[in-house]
C-alpha cells in the first residue's frame, strides 16, 4: 500500500495467517487483529494502492467497505496563491519576533493565506454495501489487516463451514479486488449494493455490473465551520462552488458456481462456491472521460483472482520489504493477543515489547 488514501497514523491494522487445513491465526510485528467488527469508522480496517483505497469494517450479516478515490474534490482547478504574501512575510515575522503574536496573526491571515482562504473539501467516493444471508451464530471471528502483504482478511465459522473475505487494492491492475469464499460448496449468498450518500446516480448493468455516476458537490450545512460570525460566515458560504469533480465508479462481480442476477440497482448472488468482486473508479480531475476509463480499466481485468493476488503481493512486498526494524525483543504469549489488547498494555507502566515494531511496521505501510 503505498499510501493509504486519507487515512491516518492513528488507525491500527490487524493481520492473521490462515495455517494448514484449519483457521490457526499466529501474531508478529506485522500481523494485527481483532475480534469483532468496526463499529466507528476510525477502526475499520485501511486499505489501498496510492490512488484507489478504503475501510472495511467486517460486518458479518452486513459488511460495509468504504471507498476513496485520491482526486474526488470539490470545486473547480484554480490558482490560489495569494500575490501579496511574500510582501508582507517580512513584517509578520517583525511583529512575531515584537513579541506581537495577535497583531502577527491578524496580519497573516489578512495578506498571506490563499485566495479563497478555504480549500475545497476532499469527499469520500462512496460505499459498497454486502448482505449474507444466513450468516448467524457466528464462531471463530476473526478482522486482520496483514502489512506484509496488504490485504484485509475477515474469517468466521457457521457450524461446520469456514467463510473468508479477502480485500486489497493493487497497484499493477489498478483496481479494488473483494473475495467471498467458503470451504464447502454453494455457500456464498450476498446482495451488492453500491452507494454513496449524495450527488450519484446507481444503475445496474447487467448481467454482472453496478455503475456510479457523480459529481462532488460540497454543500453547505456540511462544510461550514460551526458558530461563526455573520461575516465569516457569509464569507466561507461564498467559497463554497456547486461544482466539483466529475467521476464513475464500476464494479463487475464473477462468480464460481450459483447465479448472479439484478435486482433494481443491486445485484443478487445466490449459492455460489465463491465470488469475486472487482471495483475500479475514475474522475475527470486529470481530463478524460471517466465512464471510457472505468469500461477500460474492467475490460482488462481478466486475470483470475489467484494471479491478481499474487501481483498485488509482489508489488506491495518490493515496498515493504525494503525495510524491516528488529529491536531483539519477542513475546509469543503477548503476540497472540487481539491488537486492542495489544494496545491497552502498550499505555501501561511497563510498555510490552510488540508495540514498538507493530507501530514501526503499520507507519511503514502508509
Amino acid at each position: 500500500m503505498r499510501d493509504l488514501l486519507n487515512i491516518g497514523d492513528e488507525f491500527v491494522r490487524i493481520v492473521f495467517l490462515l495455517l494448514g487445513g484449519g483457521l490457526v491465526a499466529t501474531a508478529g510485528p506485522t500481523i494485527l487483529w481483532y475480534g469483532q467488527p468496526a463499529v466507528k469508522w476510525v477502526d475499520a480496517l485501511p486499505f489501498g494502492n496510492g490512488r484507489l483505497g478504503g475501510m472495511v469494517f467486517g460486518g458479518v450479516e452486513k459488511e460495509h467497505i468504504q471507498l476513496n478515490e485520491d482526486t474526488v474534490w470539490n470545486g473547480r482547478k484554480r490558482d490560489r496563491i495569494n500575490p501579496e504574501a511574500a510582501k508582507f512575510l517580512p513584517e509578520v515575522r517583525r511583529l512575531l519576533f515584537e513579541g506581537k503574536p495577535l497583531e502577527a496573526t491578524k496580519l497573516e491571515d489578512e495578506k498571506l493565506m490563499g485566495i479563497p482562504t478555504r480549500q475545497p473539501p476532499y469527499q469520500p467516493l462512496g460505499d459498497v454495501t454486502l448482505t449474507f444471508a444466513g450468516h448467524e451464530n457466528v464462531q471463530d471471528y476473526r478482522r486482520e489487516l496483514d502489512l506484509a502483504t496488504g490485504i484485509v482478511r475477515v474469517t468466521y465459522r457457521i457450524g461446520n463451514a469456514r467463510f473468508t473475505r479477502e480485500v486489497f487494492a493493487s497497484a499493477p491492475d489498478q483496481a479494488i479486488v473483494m473475495r467471498f469464499s467458503s470451504n464447502e460448496p454453494s455457500r456464498i449468498s450476498v446482495r451488492i449494493e453500491l452507494s454513496r450518500e449524495q450527488d450519484s446516480r446507481i444503475i445496474a448493468v447487467q448481467p454482472d455490473r453496478l455503475v456510479m455516476t457523480g459529481e462532488a458537490i460540497a454543500h453547505t450545512n456540511a462544510w461550514i465551520t460551526p458558530n461563526l460570525n455573520p461575516e465569516r460566515l457569509a464569507a466561507e458560504r461564498a467559497q463554497l462552488e456547486g461544482t466539483g469533480v466529475k467521476f464513475q465508479a464500476a464494479l463487475r462481480a464473477q462468480a464460481t458456481g450459483g447465479t448472479i442476477s439484478v435486482d433494481g440497482n443491486q445485484l443478487s448472488v445466490t449459492k455460489a462456491d465463491a465470488l469475486t468482486i472487482l471495483l475500479v473508479a475514475a474522475t475527470k480531475y486529470r481530463g478524460g472521460d471517466p465512464a471510457l476509463a472505468c469500461e477500460r480499466s474492467l475490460s482488462g481485468l481478466t486475470r483470475p483472482f489467484a494471479q491478481l493476488r499474487s501481483a498485488h503481493i509482489a508489488d506491495h512486498q518490493a515496498l515493504f520489504n525494503r525495510v524491516e526494524l528488529n529491536l531483539g525483543l519477542s513475546d509469543n504469549a503477548v503476540e497472540s493477543l487481539p491488537t486492542d489488547e495489544r494496545l491497552a498494555r502498550c499505555a501501561m507502566a511497563n510498555p510490552i515489547p510488540i508495540c514498538p515494531r507493530s507501530t514501526f511496521n503499520s507507519d511503514a505501510t502508509c
